[in-house]
């Protein structure tokens, strides 16, 4: 077994994810994908949407595609419920906000 050889907890988990990360092209692309087209539903929290968000870039980072603020928060606003269009209308009326991530 891969972490019959490790002694603490932490080298076993970076054996695990050594072993089970793919950072082939297919699993590359099917992240990709599932980051830009992810959609809010009707049901889900904003924190909930949040953090879905948060760690679908972590799992893209995590195999060598780093995907920066501003991308993030732009992706965050295109995928919102359609609920929240007024507020995305109205972010996007204010001419002095930088989409920054920060």
């Amino acid at each position: 077994m891969i972490i019959c050889q490790e002694i603490i907890a932490k080298s076993m988990w970076k054996a695990l994810v050594k072993w089970h990360l793919d950072k082939g092209l297919i699993n590359q692309l099917f992240l990709t994908k599932r980051f830009f087209t992810n959609q809010m539903s009707s049901n889900e929290t904003m924190e909930q949407h949040v953090n879905k968000l948060n760690t679908m870039a972590k799992e893209l980072d995590a195999i060598g595609i780093g995907v920066f603020p501003k991308i993030k928060m732009m992706v965050f606003l295109m995928n919102l419920h359609d609920s929240y269009q007024l507020m995305v209308t109205s972010l996007q009326s204010y001419k002095f906000i930088e989409l920054n991530g920060k």
